[in-house]
């Protein structure tokens, strides 16, 4: 019997979804035929599937709503080293990582190291150089 699970992120672009998808190790690939355009007033995204390591046939898709990705898995097919819910957490903390990353590098800092604590807390160091040439 099929159990499907529908798990919401915070990820709206493909190139942030397969950059943390690459970072977690997981074997993905794009859908090459998936239609690019406008619909409803939502533009259209490429779906992503994840192949499940017990059986070839059965893939959990990625697939944009309008504003953000959300993943559709049978959880009785699900095999993978992250459960579920354990997946989606370091998907959503990846992409916050990057997003804080992005951010800090955009007014002038670097990102010196990224501890992961317990609780799914991030402890972040960043560093800005002033030089003034004179």
């Amino acid at each position: 019997m099929s159990h499907f699970t529908k798990i919401q992120t915070s990820i709206s672009d493909a190139f942030t979804l397969t950059s943390v998808l690459t970072r977690l190790d997981l074997s993905w690939e794009k859908i090459d035929d998936a239609p690019i355009g406008i619909y409803r007033n939502n533009i259209l995204q490429p779906e992503f599937l994840i192949q499940q390591l017990n059986n070839p046939m059965v893939k959990a898709r990625f697939i944009f709503n309008g504003v953000s990705y959300e993943l559709i898995a049978d959880k009785s097919f699900w095999n993978q080293p992250l459960s579920l819910e354990a997946l989606s957490e370091h998907i959503n903390q990846d992409y916050s990582i990057k997003i804080l990353n992005d951010e800090l590098e955009e007014i002038g800092f670097s990102t010196i190291n990224y501890i992961k604590l317990e609780q799914g807390l991030v402890d972040v160091t960043a560093d800005k150089w002033v030089v003034n040439l004179v």
